[in-house]
């Protein structure tokens, strides 16, 4: 079955409709320059509530904080961007952190072990949250634990998973009612969805 991560929850009644809808992970978004940023002290109280495994999403942030803020919220995994994040991915998989690592279809195959591919419309400038669906059929068939994102919403989710292959998916602003705001009653139809409940 599909693995699925709801990403740029920020609130408790995010992480419940994710827990409760059948979600693998989480995300936390811990980058000033996204409408789904969440201060450490809030991103403490929402892992605390998770059941499920939560991974902490960053941006152009120093190897050594990442993984100093990973530690003190005790999150499972990360997810760097940035000019750092190649070091950061390697320092956080040697640290026993799961490593969700964003690149292009092209390079899948060369992510080191111990890291798990991401493919997104965004960039290293504007990591994810687009809401820009990639054109699907463009992408090669990838082997492994690989995980699409971008523009994922409940009406084209098993579209994308049928046309790539894709053994977990990410979804964020394709949950949301507005810009950073998610819907609760999204996040379980596209879970729905997803893992066919």
């Amino acid at each position: 079955m599909t693995w699925v991560k709801i990403c740029g929850v920020t609130h408790e009644s995010h992480v419940d409709a994710a827990v409760e809808g059948g979600a693998d992970a989480i995300g936390l978004v811990c980058w000033p320059g996204s409408p789904r940023n969440i201060e450490p002290g809030d991103a403490a109280g929402l892992v605390a509530h998770a059941t499920v495994p939560v991974y902490l999403l960053t941006v152009d942030m120093a190897s050594s904080t990442t993984l100093g803020l990973a530690e003190r919220l005790g999150v499972s995994g990360i997810q760097p961007y940035g000019v750092e994040a190649p070091v950061t991915a390697v320092m956080g998989a040697s640290a026993g952190l799961d490593v969700i690592t964003p690149t292009t279809p092209e390079a899948v195959p060369s992510i080191p072990a111990g890291q798990r591919p991401l493919v997104d419309s965004g960039s290293a400038k504007r990591p994810g949250g687009t809401g820009i669906v990639r054109d699907w059929p463009t992408i090669p068939q990838l082997e492994g634990e690989w995980i699409l994102a971008g523009g994922l919403t409940p009406d084209n989710v098993n579209q994308a998973i049928s046309q790539t292959g894709a053994w977990g998916v990410d979804a964020s602003s394709g949950l949301e009612v507005e810009r950073g705001v998610k819907s609760p009653a999204l996040i379980e139809r596209f879970l729905r969805e997803v893992k066919g409940q």
